[in-house]
């Protein structure tokens, strides 16, 4: 609707399947003018038979708990993609409360469909009863993010087997650069991003 823009087609695709929500909380939002209680958190999936905590790329998409073909895309591919994987590199993995999730979730969603404006403003907005701390949490990582890009970060374009196409997702690393492993090299792999994220704070 508007924001995404498809790049370059990627070369690889994989099965997924959506297994449910994981950490995060269901906020009054005001999306396109329109009043909604939205999950604004992890999405939980397996692909190859390991589990990802991954979080929504689009918001004006639906998902649900079901199987989905997946292609993997550089999230420069995407408008105002690769402001929203810093993001997600610098804090998915400290991310670890409802709370935190749910800041993260909704500073993707601004980035992604607003431009980083804030949540007072634009097409997906906190409304006024929502809590203000996690407006200020959401908003702090807004701020942080203005001229920083990276695309350290993997956004899975998904259809359902009907071929209709559901919610992107964002989740870690240069998947879309790689060959689609076997399931064991595959866990390897991830364990290893996940270990080479947690150095690189530490040093910071």
């Amino acid at each position: 609707m508007g924001c995404l823009s498809l790049g370059a087609p990627s070369v690889q695709a994989t099965p997924i399947t959506v297994t449910g929500a994981g950490l995060g909380q269901t906020l009054p939002l005001i999306v396109n003018g329109s009043a909604q209680n939205s999950y604004s958190g992890q999405i939980m999936i397996t692909m190859l038979g390991q589990s990802y905590a991954t979080y929504c790329f689009d918001l004006f998409t639906g998902i649900s708990a079901a199987n989905y073909n997946s292609t993997f895309d550089n999230p420069a591919n995407y408008t105002n993609g690769a402001r929203a994987a810093w993001i997600y590199e610098q804090n998915a993995l400290t991310a670890t409360t409802n709370f935190l999730t749910a800041a993260l979730q909704l500073a993707l969603w601004d980035v992604i469909h607003d431009g980083g404006n804030g949540l007072s403003t634009g097409n997906v907005r906190l409304s006024s009863s929502g809590s203000a701390s996690l407006r200020s949490a959401a908003e702090a990582l807004i701020s942080a993010s203005v001229g920083r890009a990276s695309t350290n970060a993997t956004v899975l374009r998904n259809v359902s087997l009907s071929g209709n196409p559901a919610q992107a997702l964002i989740t870690s690393g240069r998947l879309y650069q790689q060959p689609v492993p076997e399931p064991g090299t595959w866990a390897m792999m991830v364990a290893g991003l996940g270990a080479l994220g947690w150095q690189r704070r530490r040093r910071g």
